[in-house]
């Protein structure tokens, strides 16, 4: 499983790789997640952390 946290540590989405395919990530922290088998092609990242 996947989580997905704001900037302030909350979980924004709990999921397998699979369905975050659609999902709004737009402020997202992605600095941990472990993204490498997950389809992100339809995601809204905007202004998600991707450092």
């Amino acid at each position: 499983m996947i989580e997905i946290r704001d900037k302030d540590g909350a979980v924004l989405h709990t999921a397998d790789a699979d369905t975050l395919r659609r999902a709004d990530l737009s402020g997202a922290d992605l600095r941990w997640a472990d993204l490498r088998w997950a389809d992100l092609s339809g995601a809204d990242l905007r202004w998600a952390d991707l450092r």
